[in-house]
């Protein structure tokens, strides 16, 4: 754009070429780097606010000092989960309805 913009009213100083690359690429790095951020603070915000988060089973204690896993399975598989969650040394084995 700045190119175009350039071309389309020239300023003649020094001999100096119209369009040179050379003095455009901070600005298109910059701007490259202020369009990627704003991009990705606008991608959080859409995602943030498009995920249903309510009757997902969360326990505030895992922001603190413990983490959660959360396992989908059938119900006839309970009992070797909780087996093997057990046989690695878990906590506690909660059961979501």
């Amino acid at each position: 754009m700045t190119i175009w913009m350039s071309l389309d009213w020239p300023l003649l100083v020094g001999g100096k070429p119209i369009a040179a690359i050379p003095p455009y690429v901070v600005l298109a790095f910059e701007l490259t780097i202020l369009i990627g951020s704003l991009s990705t603070v606008a991608g959080l915000l859409i995602l943030a606010l498009a995920k249903r988060t309510t009757g997902l089973p969360y326990d505030p204690s895992f922001s603190d000092d413990r983490i959660g896993i959360f396992v989908p399975a059938p119900a006839d598989q309970f009992p070797d989960l909780e087996r093997l969650f057990h046989a690695v040394g878990a906590a506690e084995v909660r059961h979501a309805a």
